[in-house]
């Protein structure tokens, strides 16, 4: 599988989501030039590298670095490309009246956020950009949002803008769904995936099943623990037991890479990059 220029990493709220972008960036970066990028002002990934991460890149290492957009911004950002003028904007935008309707337009957040990811793709600087995506819902949004506008507008420079950004996303983008082997993770994820296969069926990646206690490739059957062991360990067991069975239904129900990531460290270490490349290699598979 051929790398995209950009990683949107999309599922529920809690999943883990931020953990497998700074994994899979950490990997990356041993070869490629890699910008993780998060959105609506959200900074976890200089949390995990120890930098302050901010609108303009920071670098976590020589060929790593973060970024955190926020929708004023990006709004910002967009006006002055279009006015060239930071004393008209600021007459134009920075009002009672007119900043409050900027700020309320439906779908403008999410459009100009993904409009920063495109100009920083399209910039050549980096080989991947790795999205950390809102939860479900909202990152559903964030990547269909240059497509909304152009249903809104259909005419003009906003519709061309859209039109030149929606496409290059459905031709250079790949998402990979993260989701925890747990009753409603699981079924928001098939619920996601029903709602990607619309418009973008081809780009998804795969499943990273993230924070597990068993082997996938051991298929040897785990019994209901019994009430005579030690509460800790019977609760473990019950766990293990039901992450297997919504493997097994993730695997039954889907045609798409299902990848098994075990509970790993919430900072880089050792085990970071085996785990990466265990994940980079079944997707390629």
């Amino acid at each position: 599988m051929k790398l995209p220029k950009i990683i949107f990493v999309m599922g529920k709220g809690g999943v883990g989501k931020t953990t497998v972008c700074a994994l899979l960036g950490h990997t990356l970066s041993s070869n490629k030039r890699i910008l993780l990028v998060e959105l609506d002002g959200n900074k976890q990934h200089g949390r995990i590298f120890s930098k302050d991460t901010k609108y303009e890149h920071t670098d976590f290492n020589k060929d790593l670095s973060g970024l955190s957009i926020t929708p004023e911004e990006a709004i910002k950002e967009y006006i002055l490309k279009i006015l060239r003028s930071k004393r008209l904007y600021s007459l134009l935008f920075e009002n009672k009246i007119i900043n409050p309707l900027l700020q309320s337009a439906p779908g403008l957040h999410e459009a100009v956020q993904l409009g920063k990811i495109y100009d920083l793709s399209i910039s050549g600087q980096w080989d991947c950009i790795i999205v950390d995506t809102p939860s479900t819902g909202h990152g559903i949004k964030i990547i269909e949002a240059a497509h909304g506008l152009m249903r809104l507008t259909k005419v003009g420079p906003m519709y061309s803008t859209n039109k030149d950004v929606d496409e290059y996303m459905q031709e250079n983008s790949g998402i990979l769904i993260v989701t925890l082997l747990e009753d409603l993770p699981y079924k928001e994820s098939l619920e996601l995936i029903k709602a990607l296969k619309n418009r973008w069926k081809k780009n998804i990646m795969g499943v990273v099943a993230n924070q597990n206690f068993f082997n996938a490739d051991d298929d040897s059957p785990i019994e209901t623990p019994q009430k005579t062991l030690p509460q800790a360990l019977r609760i473990y067991l019950e766990r293990k037991r039901i992450q297997r069975e919504y493997w097994n239904r993730l695997k039954s129900n889907l045609s798409i890479p299902i990848l098994n990531l075990n509970i790993i460290s919430t900072k880089p270490c050792e085990d970071w990059k085996n785990k990466g490349q265990s994940i980079l290699q079944a997707l390629e598979d």
